[in-house]
């Protein structure tokens, strides 16, 4: 019976360590990994959040293409969309930072229920 104890207190204190090695560690402050598609999503959350246009230029798809569809309430009904591509959207977002100003941004993306792809 002394052998079974000795045996199961190694093995219970290596699976310990294992599943502390895999906790996650994505806290509000920490940069998502971006290498899931929620954690991509997450990482786009964090650079509107810390308003990092580094960061936010490096994850930017290539084939990235903006639309901003114009309020049909307020322009009428004939007003076109306007759409950009990846060339300018990152100054788009240094410029989107600047009028913000440092700290009041606060993108909140709802994606508890989120399932994948």
């Amino acid at each position: 019976m002394r052998r079974g104890t000795f045996c199961v207190l190694p093995a219970a204190l290596l699976l310990l360590g294992i599943g502390c090695a895999e906790l996650p560690t994505d806290t509000p402050g920490e940069l998502p990994v971006p290498d899931t598609p929620l954690g991509l999503l997450r990482a786009f959350e964090w650079c509107y959040d810390h308003q990092d246009e580094v960061l936010y230029a490096e994850i930017l798809d290539p084939d990235f293409t903006g639309v901003l569809f114009p309020d049909q309430e307020r322009y009428g009904e004939g007003e076109i969309p306007m759409e950009w591509g990846r060339e300018e959207e990152p100054a788009r977002f240094a410029e989107f930072c600047d009028a913000c100003g440092e700290g009041d941004i606060g993108l909140h993306l709802d994606l508890d229920d989120y399932e994948g792809p």
